[in-house]
């Protein structure tokens, strides 16, 4: 199948918007939780994949998880936003394809931090 949206102009957008990230960008995905669990909701099998991210990224702000890079946190963040943002690479309004770049773009930045996402999950499930 082919994927409806250009998998090289993603992964710049990935990169820069990693890059770019700020913890201002931080603040004001976490004032809209409503919306992020809502259009996460959405990604099927990532979706709870997310909400642990978003686990992830609360704990960082509250300084009770700090064993993460900030590379990390902003990939993710970014992530996020790029979800909760109604203007990407495909519009969220076009069904079920409106959602692909912002799945892949998870998919992409858990490969790429797989081994930072690993070492929270087991910080976490040691709690």
């Amino acid at each position: 199948m082919e994927k409806p949206y250009d998998e090289e102009m993603l992964k710049k957008t990935a990169k820069t918007g990693a890059e770019s990230f700020t913890e201002s960008d931080l603040d004001d995905i976490l004032s809209k939780e409503k919306t992020a669990k809502k259009k996460a909701e959405k990604l099927g099998e990532l979706a709870e994949t997310v909400k642990l991210l978003w686990s992830m990224i609360i704990d960082y702000k509250n300084g009770d998880y700090r064993e993460i890079p900030w590379k990390t946190i902003a990939a993710f963040g970014f992530a996020i936003a790029y979800l909760i943002s109604p203007l990407d690479l495909v519009p969220d309004f076009i069904p079920v394809a409106g959602f692909l770049d912002d799945a892949s773009l998870f998919a992409l930045f858990l490969k790429l931090y797989a081994e930072d996402f690993k070492k929270y999950c087991e910080w976490k499930k040691n709690r």
